[in-house]
């Protein structure tokens, strides 16, 4: 064969499937970060090096950015329990491994349906993703120890009721600095007086619904008043002062996630923070989103919680948001409040004892000198 023969045979095999193949699997070492998936995002998990992955607009390992939004979901409301966290990212792993060799397996039906899985894992995956994120977090093994998809929506709910009473402390907090500025008048908010007020200006502690479409077993109604199939919608209350206190500390991590999550509404009349908690948020519909919810959590930080009276047990907040410029806004209408109970519970006590005296005055008056 000539060499001219030659250059168009080599030219042929020269496409774009294998030059991304050979871009994907070349034998050289692959070159691992200083900090790989394992540190960051599952031994030591580090919501500020999640998010600048988020934001980074540089392409990564497959399906890398997809894992970790589910994971980060899965952290902001309930960053207490490593498992959902875990179990979160493990959904995605599978799942990104099963897109991979479906069609393939179709495609080698005929013959093996193992080969054409073993070649959809060849062309649509890389080796990073494989070996930073697949076999790192204990490949097969871990994937058979996760939750199914429908425990795991029902577990974060439960366990979300801390991250929900810890957003309706957020926003009395964020009422007071916005709308209750007159320090003569009224105190510096704090978490103790806050969790006090909670139940009172929000309501009565009545269960309130926040995912529509999760049904558990109804427990509280005898079987003869039970629904056909035995569920009703799950629900959660707001618990007393004491509790509400233990569920800020439990969410303190990621509580200015939650409430810029809380501010931001979707086109159906729900937030972010619904989206989330009903396990609806992914990388494809919300990542447009990623560089306002990552602004408006380093506002919460700034302007709401370092404004608060300090707490008796500091945390380094500023540690767990991006270091990007505040986005404002104003305390959402997630959760309608009394506005008159804040301004009663946060008044200082000698402007109370003179309204009470002034009060009683012109009680006096009206009584005894018409």
């Amino acid at each position: 064969m000539s060499e001219s023969d030659a250059e168009p045979r080599t030219a042929r095999l020269d496409t774009s499937r294998r030059r991304r193949l050979r871009e994907n699997w070349k034998t050289q070492p692959s070159q691992i970060p200083l900090r790989p998936f394992i540190d960051y995002a599952w031994d030591n998990y580090d919501p500020k090096a999640v998010v600048s992955h988020l934001m980074d607009a540089d392409r990564s390992f497959y399906r890398h950015k997809s894992i970790l939004h589910e994971g980060f979901c899965a952290w902001v409301a309930c960053p207490s329990h490593n498992k959902l966290c875990h179990d979160g990212m493990v959904y995605r792993i599978a799942k990104a491994v099963e897109d991979a060799e479906a069609p393939w397996r179709e495609k080698a039906s005929t013959f093996s349906k193992l080969v054409g899985e073993t070649v959809g894992r060849t062309i649509r995956a890389d080796r990073r993703f494989f070996e930073e994120a697949y076999y790192s977090i204990g490949g097969p093994t871990r994937i058979l120890r996760s939750m199914s998809r429908v425990t795991f929506k029902r577990t974060l709910l439960e366990h979300a009721t801390d991250m929900l009473e810890a957003v309706h402390l957020m926003a009395l907090h964020h009422y007071h600095l916005t709308h209750l500025q007159d320090k003569k008048t009224y105190h510096v908010p704090s978490k103790d007086a806050g969790a006090a007020l909670v139940k009172k200006a929000f309501g009565s502690p009545v269960s309130r619904l926040f995912v529509e479409e999760l049904r558990v077993k109804d427990t509280a109604n005898p079987p003869g008043k039970r629904e056909p199939d035995g569920k009703i919608l799950k629900q959660y209350k707001l618990r007393g002062d004491t509790s509400i206190i233990a569920s800020w500390h439990l969410s303190r991590p990621a509580v200015a996630y939650a409430y810029a999550a809380a501010s931001i509404e979707m086109d159906n009349g729900r937030t972010l923070l619904h989206e989330i908690i009903s396990c609806r948020s992914t990388r494809t519909k919300h990542r447009h989103l990623m560089q306002e919810w990552c602004g408006r959590a380093r506002y919460v930080v700034e302007e709401i919680i370092e404004r608060c009276h300090q707490e008796r047990e500091p945390f380094e907040y500023r540690a767990q948001v991006p270091n990007v410029e505040p986005i404002p806004f104003e305390p959402p209408r997630l959760f309608p409040f009394v506005s008159d109970i804040i301004r009663e519970g946060y008044t200082n006590e000698p402007i109370k004892q003179q309204e009470k005296l002034k009060k009683q005055v012109t009680g006096f008056r009206e009584k005894y000198m018409p």
